[in-house]
């Protein structure tokens, strides 16, 4: 690996990846790296896919296929991981909280379990299936 400066920032550089010595930013501290398109460097964003979480590469991906420009805009930016990290953590939230709470309104309980597991199995399914769906029309597609 070699050491490159760009813009007052060293990189080491090794088969076209670059990646930065002292990481400044969110998607560098979380270990991203950038590619060198024409004289821009921009994310690797493959690479950091395989770092995400479940919702944040659904969203990813609903960028990247249905938003092109704002997907672009945020790569241009810097600020695409930033985004789907804050989108990954808010789903997670949204499903600690309304899990919890679709069980109270719909009645599954330790109580269904004991007497019903393949009932309480069914419901859980239905409410996880449910959060997922709410998660998705107000976060991923959004």
């Amino acid at each position: 690996m070699k050491e490159i400066q760009i813009n007052n920032k060293t990189y080491l550089v090794g088969g076209g990846v670059y990646t930065p010595k002292i990481a400044e930013t969110s998607y560098e501290r979380m270990g991203g790296t950038y590619l060198m398109k024409g004289e821009v460097l921009i994310p690797n964003v493959e690479m950091m896919e395989m770092k995400m979480g479940k919702y944040a590469r659904m969203r990813e991906k609903y960028l990247r296929e249905s938003k092109r420009a704002y997907h672009s805009s945020l790569i241009l930016e810097g600020t695409l991981v930033d985004h789907l990290l804050e989108v990954q953590e808010s789903a997670e939230k949204m499903k600690e909280v309304m899990i919890p709470q679709y069980q109270e309104n719909w009645k599954v309980t330790e109580e269904l379990k004991a007497l019903d597991q393949l009932k309480w199995i069914q419901e859980m399914n239905n409410i996880k299936n449910s959060v997922e769906e709410v998660i998705k029309k107000d976060l991923i597609y959004a």
